[in-house]
């Protein structure tokens, strides 16, 4: 309804969902029902309109840029899939967004100022932004979500859920 299936496909599959538009419309395919990293969320206060985050985004970029991230979010799916959580850091890599729209995210820098030495892959900006989330090592999300608590309004560990939507008929 809204135009972006990967906002709604992990809501209706359930776990790490990969979508996209395709000829007959918007479709997505559930990963590997484990995720191989604990995530956590840090919130500010501030909210970022997905369209000034989108008109940060230049015309064109380059050739080099444009393969880099494709590679690494062909990684980004590798990884995730074959829970290999190692090569998240390389996967987190974005020249594609993350150079345009950081200006927009000061949380992002915050965040990466405060991760060094804690069990974490990376931080990237989630969706459009504001928020930033944190790939950490599985296990360590709430020992991350602690240090960072005082970096944002909000911090939170995230789970990923085992289902979806669940639809069920109720006596009327």
């Amino acid at each position: 309804l809204e135009g972006h299936p990967d906002n709604v496909a992990a809501a209706i599959l359930g776990g790490i969902a990969l979508a996209w538009s395709g000829a007959e419309g918007p479709a997505a395919i559930r990963l590997r029902s484990d995720c191989p990293a604990d995530l956590v969320v840090a919130v500010p206060d501030e909210e970022l309109p997905t369209k000034l985050a989108r008109e940060a985004l230049p015309a064109s970029i380059a050739h080099a840029d444009a393969a880099h991230t494709a590679a690494r979010a062909a990684l980004l799916v590798a990884a995730l899939e074959s829970g290999r959580a190692e090569l998240l850091a390389d996967a987190l890599d974005d020249r594609l967004h993350e150079p345009y729209r950081a200006p927009f995210v000061p949380l992002l820098g915050a965040v990466r100022a405060r991760v060094g030495g804690l069990p974490v892959y990376g931080a990237t900006i989630s969706g459009a932004g504001p928020s930033v989330l944190v790939w950490c090592e599985r296990g360590a999300g709430t020992t991350v979500a602690a240090a960072l608590a005082d970096v944002a309004p909000r911090v939170l560990p995230l789970p990923v859920a085992d289902a979806g939507v669940v639809v069920s008929e109720t006596a009327g």
